[in-house]
């Protein structure tokens, strides 16, 4: 399934409604996976091609322990953390399903 994304913070801080935002398209893929201190944190990345495919690249990510906030109709709202210069800070991504 194909999936646009839209995060809604930057560097932990939300993004005012009107500045435009730019949605991305991919494949969402939600995956357990070591961390770099060595520890197991599920993850969700939007990748080009879905998570089987050897030539897939990541497009935006990763999202760190999402947690599944709203959803209704074909749209859900994601709350995790992302890393910025090295700081773990809040996220949030609007996820819609493409037709």
């Amino acid at each position: 399934m194909r999936f646009l994304v839209t995060p809604l913070r930057r560097r932990g801080r939300r993004i005012p409604r009107r500045q435009r935002i730019e949605p991305f398209e991919g494949e969402l893929v939600v995956f357990f996976a070591h961390d770099h201190d060595q520890t197991m944190r599920r993850q969700a990345v939007l990748q080009s091609q879905g998570e089987r495919h050897v030539n897939a690249t990541t497009i935006l990510g990763p999202l760190y322990d999402p947690t599944l906030i709203a959803g209704g109709g074909e749209a859900l709202l994601f709350r995790g953390l992302s890393l910025e210069e090295e700081c773990e800070v809040a996220q949030e991504w609007w996820v819609r399903v493409l037709p």
